[in-house]
């Protein structure tokens, strides 16, 4: 298994500065909000780290055909998402573990039932401390620490409104992610603790 240190040289190499100091950012966030709500810090360090390693890669249908991804005919047109998917695959092939995997394969859309490592590395691809400051941000740094699911709400909520305000598609993912995480936060469920 490749160390952390590897791990960062490779990014390095595939990203910008900007997207790199994103990326140390994200790396940051998620090994604190594993430690609050009690998941394997190293996992979500990991995660983090090659979270966006495709995304600056400008040929992603390329990279699709190189993993066999067949994007359908949403994902062709709104092809700035591929890279969660052939970042999962990039991850998968350096011999990362299966949960490391679908973190990053869900890191940009999230989706309904999300493990807690798929929330945490969402999450903190939103509040990481270097990403500008929409108004929203604020509550939302907050609601991490109290409340994954309502967190995930939160972020989902605010991720369409800003999509629908830039004339932009909406994933299904991210839609049924939506319906689901409303559904379980009207359900009245208390709040999450660290441990569980």
């Amino acid at each position: 298994m490749h160390s952390c240190d590897d791990l960062y040289a490779i990014v390095k190499k595939s990203l910008s500065s900007k997207r790199f100091l994103h990326t140390v950012g994200v790396e940051r966030e998620a090994v604190t909000l594993a430690l609050r709500w009690g998941i394997d810090p190293m996992a979500a360090r990991r995660a983090a780290i090659l979270h966006d390693v495709t995304k600056e890669v400008e040929d992603q249908l390329k990279l699709c055909e190189k993993y066999a991804i067949m994007p359908d005919g949403w994902a062709i047109a709104n092809h700035k998402l591929f890279h969660a998917q052939t970042g999962a695959e990039e991850a998968k092939g350096l011999g990362e573990s299966d949960e490391v995997v679908s973190a990053i394969r869900w890191h940009t859309t999230g989706r309904p039932n999300m493990t807690k490592l798929e929330k945490v590395l969402y999450l903190a691809d939103f509040v990481e401390p270097f990403r500008k400051n929409p108004e929203w941000l604020s509550e939302l740094r907050g609601l991490v620490y109290e409340d994954l699911d309502k967190a995930m709400l939160k972020g989902l909520e605010m991720s369409i409104v800003e999509l629908l305000q830039r004339r932009q598609d909406i994933h299904p993912s991210s839609s049924e992610a939506l319906a689901w995480f409303s559904q379980k936060n009207s359900a009245g469920c208390g709040p999450q603790v660290a441990s569980g």
